[in-house]
Protein backbone atom coordinates (compact mmCIF):
# COMPACT_ATOMS: atom_id res chain seq x y z
CA UNK A 1 0.00 0.00 0.00
CA UNK A 2 1.27 3.20 -0.95
CA UNK A 3 1.91 6.13 2.30
CA UNK A 4 -0.13 8.16 0.66
CA UNK A 5 -2.76 5.43 0.95
CA UNK A 6 -2.33 4.66 4.30
CA UNK A 7 -2.45 7.79 5.64
CA UNK A 8 -6.39 8.18 4.09
CA UNK A 9 -7.05 4.71 6.17
CA UNK A 10 -5.75 5.78 9.28
CA UNK A 11 -6.59 9.53 9.41
CA UNK A 12 -10.14 8.41 8.85
CA UNK A 13 -10.36 5.58 11.26
CA UNK A 14 -9.17 7.80 14.46
CA UNK A 15 -7.91 8.23 11.58
CA UNK A 16 -4.80 8.89 -7.83
CA UNK A 17 -3.71 5.30 -6.45
CA UNK A 18 -0.75 3.92 -6.78
CA UNK A 19 -0.15 0.07 -7.49
CA UNK A 20 0.90 -1.69 -3.66
CA UNK A 21 4.30 -2.59 -3.54
CA UNK A 22 4.49 -6.61 -2.84
CA UNK A 23 7.49 -6.84 -0.04
CA UNK A 24 6.83 -10.80 0.44
CA UNK A 25 7.44 -13.97 -1.09
CA UNK A 26 4.62 -15.35 -2.15
CA UNK A 27 2.94 -18.82 -1.02
CA UNK A 28 1.03 -18.68 -4.13
CA UNK A 29 1.53 -18.07 -7.86
CA UNK A 30 -0.74 -15.41 -8.79
CA UNK A 31 -1.17 -15.09 -12.55
CA UNK A 32 -0.84 -11.55 -14.05
CA UNK A 33 -4.76 -11.00 -14.81
CA UNK A 34 -5.68 -12.16 -11.31
CA UNK A 35 -2.79 -10.19 -10.24
CA UNK A 36 -3.87 -6.86 -11.75
CA UNK A 37 -7.62 -7.21 -11.03
CA UNK A 38 -7.04 -7.44 -7.46
CA UNK A 39 -5.07 -4.26 -7.84
CA UNK A 40 -8.02 -2.96 -9.54
CA UNK A 41 -10.11 -3.59 -7.01
CA UNK A 42 -8.34 -2.66 -4.25
CA UNK A 43 -7.64 0.88 -5.34
CA UNK A 44 -10.92 1.15 -6.16
CA UNK A 45 -11.77 0.18 -2.48
CA UNK A 46 -9.63 2.61 -0.93
CA UNK A 47 -11.50 5.39 -2.80
CA UNK A 48 -15.00 4.33 -1.80
CA UNK A 49 -13.73 3.96 1.98
CA UNK A 50 -11.93 7.44 1.76
CA UNK A 51 -15.58 8.74 0.83
CA UNK A 52 -17.32 7.02 3.79
CA UNK A 53 -18.67 4.05 1.97
CA UNK A 54 -17.26 1.25 4.23
CA UNK A 55 -19.69 -1.73 2.85
CA UNK A 56 -18.77 -1.48 -0.45
CA UNK A 57 -14.94 -1.26 -0.09
CA UNK A 58 -15.43 -4.35 2.09
CA UNK A 59 -16.62 -6.20 -0.85
CA UNK A 60 -14.11 -5.11 -2.63
CA UNK A 61 -11.41 -5.44 -0.78
CA UNK A 62 -12.82 -9.22 -0.04
CA UNK A 63 -12.61 -9.83 -3.87
CA UNK A 64 -8.79 -8.15 -4.13
CA UNK A 65 -8.26 -10.75 -1.13
CA UNK A 66 -10.06 -13.84 -3.25
CA UNK A 67 -7.58 -13.00 -6.24
CA UNK A 68 -4.67 -12.83 -4.18
CA UNK A 69 -4.55 -13.68 -0.75
CA UNK A 70 -1.15 -12.94 -0.55
CA UNK A 71 -0.84 -9.44 0.08
CA UNK A 72 -0.83 -7.64 3.47
CA UNK A 73 -2.28 -4.46 2.69
CA UNK A 74 -5.49 -5.98 0.90
CA UNK A 75 -6.47 -7.55 4.80
CA UNK A 76 -5.15 -4.13 5.92
CA UNK A 77 -7.55 -2.77 3.87
CA UNK A 78 -10.54 -5.09 4.97
CA UNK A 79 -10.01 -4.44 8.98
CA UNK A 80 -10.00 -0.64 8.46
CA UNK A 81 -13.93 -1.29 6.50
CA UNK A 82 -14.64 -3.82 9.74
CA UNK A 83 -13.08 -1.63 12.06
CA UNK A 84 -15.27 1.82 10.59
CA UNK A 85 -18.34 -0.81 10.69
CA UNK A 86 -17.94 -2.00 14.50
CA UNK A 87 -17.14 -5.55 13.48
CA UNK A 88 -14.11 -6.02 15.85
CA UNK A 89 -13.48 -9.84 16.00
CA UNK A 90 -13.55 -9.62 12.37
CA UNK A 91 -11.25 -6.65 12.08
CA UNK A 92 -9.21 -8.15 14.50
CA UNK A 93 -8.82 -11.48 12.56
CA UNK A 94 -7.85 -9.54 9.44
CA UNK A 95 -5.29 -7.28 11.53
CA UNK A 96 -3.33 -10.57 12.70
CA UNK A 97 -3.16 -12.00 8.85
CA UNK A 98 -1.57 -8.67 7.74
CA UNK A 99 0.84 -8.50 10.67
CA UNK A 100 1.57 -11.89 10.04
CA UNK A 101 2.88 -11.38 6.63
CA UNK A 102 4.33 -7.38 7.57
CA UNK A 103 5.67 -8.34 10.98
CA UNK A 104 7.59 -4.85 10.96
CA UNK A 105 4.57 -2.70 9.94
CA UNK A 106 4.16 -0.18 12.75
CA UNK A 107 0.75 0.69 11.16
CA UNK A 108 -0.48 -2.43 11.51
CA UNK A 109 0.20 -2.69 14.95
CA UNK A 110 -0.93 0.74 15.90
CA UNK A 111 -3.93 -0.38 14.18
CA UNK A 112 -4.46 -3.61 16.24
CA UNK A 113 -4.02 -2.31 19.52
CA UNK A 114 -7.19 -0.13 18.13
CA UNK A 115 -9.36 -2.90 17.68
CA UNK A 116 -8.55 -4.46 21.14
CA UNK A 117 -9.14 -1.47 22.66
CA UNK A 118 -12.35 -1.30 21.57
CA UNK A 119 -12.77 -4.72 22.58
CA UNK A 120 -11.13 -4.20 26.33
CA UNK A 121 -8.58 -6.31 25.61
CA UNK A 122 -5.95 -3.87 26.86
CA UNK A 123 -3.30 -6.59 27.65
CA UNK A 124 -3.57 -6.98 23.86
CA UNK A 125 -3.68 -3.52 22.86
CA UNK A 126 -0.33 -2.89 25.02
CA UNK A 127 1.74 -5.60 23.38
CA UNK A 128 0.06 -3.97 19.91
CA UNK A 129 1.16 -0.23 20.89
CA UNK A 130 4.10 -1.30 22.48
CA UNK A 131 5.06 -2.94 19.28
CA UNK A 132 3.72 -0.10 17.32
CA UNK A 133 6.24 2.24 19.20
CA UNK A 134 9.23 0.16 18.96
CA UNK A 135 8.97 0.13 14.91
CA UNK A 136 8.15 3.68 14.66
CA UNK A 137 12.40 4.06 14.12
CA UNK A 138 11.96 2.82 10.18
CA UNK A 139 7.91 4.04 10.05
CA UNK A 140 6.49 3.11 6.47
CA UNK A 141 4.70 6.04 7.30
CA UNK A 142 4.62 8.72 9.95
CA UNK A 143 2.49 7.97 13.17
CA UNK A 144 1.06 10.36 15.49
CA UNK A 145 3.63 9.06 18.33
CA UNK A 146 1.80 10.75 20.98
CA UNK A 147 -1.04 9.20 20.25
CA UNK A 148 0.06 5.97 20.87
CA UNK A 149 1.81 6.70 23.85
CA UNK A 150 -1.94 8.52 25.17
CA UNK A 151 -3.66 4.88 24.16
CA UNK A 152 -1.30 3.00 25.39
CA UNK A 153 -1.51 4.96 29.00
CA UNK A 154 -5.46 4.68 28.77
CA UNK A 155 -4.36 1.00 28.43
CA UNK A 156 -2.47 0.38 31.35
CA UNK A 157 -5.35 2.52 33.55
CA UNK A 158 -7.65 0.34 32.42
CA UNK A 159 -5.14 -2.87 33.27
CA UNK A 160 -4.13 -1.00 36.97
CA UNK A 161 -0.65 -0.43 35.71
CA UNK A 162 -0.34 2.70 37.17
CA UNK A 163 3.18 3.70 37.17
CA UNK A 164 3.19 2.40 33.77
CA UNK A 165 0.43 4.78 32.86
CA UNK A 166 2.32 7.67 34.22
CA UNK A 167 4.85 7.45 32.47
CA UNK A 168 3.12 7.46 29.16
CA UNK A 169 0.89 10.49 29.86
CA UNK A 170 4.38 12.09 31.05
CA UNK A 171 5.66 11.29 27.62
CA UNK A 172 2.75 12.80 25.95
CA UNK A 173 2.97 16.00 27.94
CA UNK A 174 6.73 16.11 26.79
CA UNK A 175 5.36 17.21 23.76
CA UNK A 176 2.57 18.22 24.16
CA UNK A 177 2.74 19.92 27.39
CA UNK A 178 -0.80 21.61 27.36
CA UNK A 179 -2.59 18.41 26.31
CA UNK A 180 -5.76 18.57 28.51
CA UNK A 181 -6.87 14.79 28.51
CA UNK A 182 -3.26 13.79 29.06
CA UNK A 183 -2.72 15.96 31.73
CA UNK A 184 -5.99 14.64 33.97
CA UNK A 185 -5.28 11.00 32.94
CA UNK A 186 -1.89 11.47 34.67
CA UNK A 187 -3.63 13.26 37.56
CA UNK A 188 -5.37 9.70 37.60
CA UNK A 189 -2.40 7.46 37.49
CA UNK A 190 -0.79 9.94 40.32
CA UNK A 191 -4.25 9.24 42.29
CA UNK A 192 -4.25 5.59 42.43
CA UNK A 193 -0.56 5.68 43.72
CA UNK A 194 -1.23 7.80 46.56
CA UNK A 195 1.22 10.42 44.66
CA UNK A 196 0.84 14.22 46.72
CA UNK A 197 1.14 16.18 43.54
CA UNK A 198 -2.04 14.60 42.18
CA UNK A 199 -4.21 17.43 43.51
CA UNK A 200 -1.84 19.87 41.94
CA UNK A 201 -1.96 18.10 38.27
CA UNK A 202 -6.07 17.93 38.52
CA UNK A 203 -5.81 21.59 39.11
CA UNK A 204 -3.56 22.55 36.14
CA UNK A 205 -6.26 20.11 34.04
CA UNK A 206 -8.90 22.17 35.39
CA UNK A 207 -7.48 24.92 34.48
CA UNK A 208 -6.45 23.78 30.70
CA UNK A 209 -10.39 23.22 30.67
CA UNK A 210 -10.64 19.70 31.85
CA UNK A 211 -14.69 19.04 32.72
CA UNK A 212 -13.74 16.08 34.93
CA UNK A 213 -11.12 16.97 36.86
CA UNK A 214 -13.19 19.15 38.93
CA UNK A 215 -15.34 15.69 40.38
CA UNK A 216 -11.68 14.38 41.25
CA UNK A 217 -11.22 17.69 43.05
CA UNK A 218 -14.47 18.05 44.85
CA UNK A 219 -13.87 14.38 46.07
CA UNK A 220 -10.03 14.06 46.69
CA UNK A 221 -8.69 17.16 47.37
CA UNK A 222 -10.68 19.15 49.49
Amino acid sequence: MTNHVKAIIICLIFFTLLQPAFGQEHDLIIDEQDFEQAVGYYNEAVELFAFGESEGALKLFTQAIQLNPNNSDYFFGRASCYYDLGHYPKAANDIERAIEMEPDQSDYHYYAGNIYFHQENYLRAIRNYTQSIEAEANPDIQLDLQNIYFNRGVSYLNEQEYDKAEADFRSVLNEEPENIEATHNLAVSLLKQQKQNACETFRKAKTLGSENSQQYLNRYCK
